[in-house]
């Protein structure tokens, strides 16, 4: 689970990324804190959003956004999908959702609250990705210039993938324990993504690291 969310509080959740996700779905419970029939309320948001880091401009583009609004009450798990369009054919780097709760123009209620659970995206090829994640892989040195450190890699941990920010897959590594390690001499400097894999349908974490030279 990835979390409950107070009146007034802002959370994020991101993890990068080196495909086109087009829908992100997840599970929400609302509770609405104002009194019933009350002429004001409390709301909660869902935002997403892709981005992409620009070298020339020193900053971050974002070829594509998504957001929601609650404000009635679920008590059980409602499932919500949010669908990404996007305005050039760029690869993202990077997704973020951020979850809020709060008032709009009054001074919010006591009890309103927003809770998360199992969130994902979906790509064209139909698979389904967490975005929580649920190991912790450590990766060193970061960054790095002749080889890549991988240590506490999940048990099921299969093979990892490293690809350059194009989403091309410049690395394939077959997992035999919970440290392994790639060389990346041949590799030029820059930020890399990678996904560690039980399958080539289960994608168990996501993380990146630096190459300088």
């Amino acid at each position: 689970m990835l979390g409950k969310f107070n009146s007034e509080n802002d959370n994020l959740v991101g993890q990068p990324i080196n495909e086109r996700p087009i829908a992100i779905s997840g599970y929400y419970k609302f509770n609405q804190g104002a009194p019933l029939n009350s002429d004001i309320y409390d709301t909660a948001k869902i935002y997403v959003a892709l981005s992409k880091w620009n070298p020339p401009l020193n900053a971050s583009d974002s070829p594509a956004t998504a957001s929601i609004q609650i404000s009635e009450t679920k008590s059980e798990y409602t499932k919500f999908t949010l669908n990404l369009n996007y305005g050039d054919g760029s690869i993202p780097d990077t997704l973020v959702i951020l979850f809020s709760t709060g008032p709009g123009t009054h001074d919010g209620f006591n009890g309103t609250s927003l809770t998360i659970d199992d969130l994902s995206y979906t790509t064209v090829t139909g698979l389904s990705h967490p975005i929580s994640n649920l190991y912790t892989v450590k990766t060193y040195p970061n960054p790095a210039t002749t080889g890549v450190n991988f240590k506490d890699l999940p048990a099921e941990s299969r093979f990892i993938i490293v690809k350059d920010l194009s989403g091309r897959t410049v690395k394939t590594l077959d997992i035999t324990s919970d440290n392994s390690s790639i060389e990346t001499s041949e590799l030029h400097s820059g930020m890399y993504l990678y996904s560690v894999l039980r399958s080539e349908e289960n994608v168990l974490y996501t993380g990146k690291f630096d190459i300088k030279k």
